[in-house]
């Protein structure tokens, strides 16, 4: 075969590998992306649960001062029930509102 042959093929190699580099910083870059997209929840999520948490305990403290005989503040069992309850509406519907109603109408 001759050189120009060669050459050519050389070139259309360069070129193909081209074409994939640049494909595969595209696909990075997407990648790059959602993972600060991830990041960004994660990190508001965080801070909406300490928040809640907070939030929580304030809750609790109110309820002691006005009574502390309250079973959501001494039944250890019905607060697992409701931790359960809600863990099983978040994975049920994947919908925090869901979560939210299980608190709102637990009976106990």
């Amino acid at each position: 075969m001759n050189r120009g042959f060669w050459a050519g093929d050389a070139i259309a190699q360069s070129l193909e590998s081209s074409i994939k580099a640049q494909s595969d910083l595209a696909q990075t870059e997407r990648i790059l992306e959602n993972l600060k997209r991830l990041e960004r929840d994660l990190e508001k999520t965080t801070m909406d649960n300490a928040a809640n948490l907070a939030e929580k305990y304030a809750l609790r403290e109110a309820l002691s001062r006005l009574d502390p005989r309250h079973p959501l503040l001494t039944n250890q069992a019905l607060r697992e029930r409701i931790h359960m309850a809600g863990e099983q509406a978040m994975a049920i519907s994947r919908n925090y509102n869901d979560a939210r109603d299980v608190g709102k109408t637990f009976k106990y």
